[in-house]
C-alpha cells in the first residue's frame, strides 16, 4: 500500500480483507469494483474490514483514485 494513498488515508492496512462498503458486501473483486464507483465519489462510506481475524469498521469518504506514475 502505497503511502498518501486513499486506501491509507483511510485507515486500510495490508491484509486487511473488506467484509463490506456501506450496505454492499463484498465477495469479490468484481463486488469491489463496482461499489467503488466514480460517480459516487465524496459520499460517506463505511467499510466493515476483519483485521488479524477481527471485525473493525473505518468510516471515511469516497476519493478519486491517484493517477498512476509512469
Amino acid at each position: 500500500m502505497q503511502s498518501g494513498s486513499p486506501a491509507a488515508a483511510a485507515g486500510f492496512s495490508i491484509g486487511d480483507v473488506i467484509v463490506s462498503l456501506g450496505a454492499n458486501r463484498i465477495t469479490d473483486p468484481t463486488d469491489l469494483k463496482a461499489t467503488l464507483r466514480p460517480d459516487r465519489v465524496g459520499e460517506s462510506i463505511t467499510a466493515s474490514i476483519l483485521r488479524g481475524g477481527e471485525p473493525r469498521d473505518l468510516p471515511g469518504d469516497r476519493r478519486r483514485k491517484r493517477p498512476r506514475r509512469t
